[in-house]
C-alpha cells in the first residue's frame, strides 16, 4: 500500500488541469482470496477492504478533480475460472472442446461486485469521476468466455491478465468512450 500512496502523492502533486488519470487494479484485492472467484452463494457486499479502498481513494480523487484532473476508474477484466496457464487451457480446448478455464459472466461479475461497489461509490460522490467497463466488449452477447477465441487468438495472457491482442481489440471502444466523455475544454 505504501508504494500506491507514493504513486498517488506524486500524481496529485504533479498533475495539471486537463490531465487524465486512469485507475485500475485486480478485483481480487477486495475479496477474501485474490485469485479465486467469490462463490455464488456468498454475498459479495462492501467488506473492510472495499471500505478502506474507498476511504483511502476519496481524498486523492477529490484533490485531483478539484485541480480539474479527470479521473477514470477502469473496471477489471475477466478472471479465469482457475489459476492455469493460457497454453494449457488452449490445449484442453483443442483436445476436449473446452477448458477448465472458461469464465462464466455471472460468476465473473459476482467476483467483481466489490470493485463495482467501490467504483460506484466514488463516482456517485464526485461528478468528475467516470468508470469504464471492458466486460461488455469482451463477452459480447455470450454468457461465457474462453481463454482463446474461435480463431485461436489468446484473449487472456494468464488467469487475471488479458492479452495484448485483446487489449488492441478493446482500444477502439475505449477511444470512443474517451472521445464522448473527456472534457476537451481543459486540454
Amino acid at each position: 500500500m505504501q508504494d500506491s500512496r507514493q504513486t498517488l502523492d506524486y500524481i496529485v502533486q504533479d498533475s495539471l488541469p486537463g490531465d487524465v488519470v486512469l485507475i485500475a487494479f485486480h478485483k481480487g484485492y477486495l475479496n477474501e482470496k485474490r485469485d479465486m472467484h467469490v462463490p455464488m452463494h456468498k454475498e459479495a457486499d462492501m467488506n473492510a477492504q472495499t471500505t478502506r479502498f474507498v476511504e483511502s481513494m476519496r481524498p486523492y480523487i477529490d484533490i485531483l478533480t478539484s485541480k480539474r484532473v479527470q479521473v477514470i476508474l477502469i473496471r477489471d477484466t475477466p478472471l479465469m475460472r482457475v489459476v492455469a496457464t493460457s497454453p494449457s487451457c488452449y490445449l484442453q480446448i483443442k483436445m476436449f472442446g473446452q477448458s477448465i478455464c472458461k469464465v462464466d459472466k455471472k460468476q465473473d461479475l459476482h467476483t467483481r461486485k466489490r470493485q463495482d461497489l467501490a467504483y460506484d461509490t466514488l463516482a456517485s460522490s464526485n461528478t468528475s469521476v467516470m468508470t469504464w467497463d471492458p466486460l461488455p466488449y469482451m463477452y459480447g452477447d455470450a454468457d461465457t468466455l474462453e481463454v482463446v477465441d474461435g480463431d485461436g487468438n489468446y484473449l487472456m495472457w494468464n488467469w487475471n491478465h488479458i492479452s495484448a491482442w485483446q487489449s488492441e481489440q478493446l482500444a477502439p471502444s475505449f477511444a470512443e468512450f474517451l472521445s464522448h466523455n473527456l472534457d476537451i475544454s481543459t486540454h
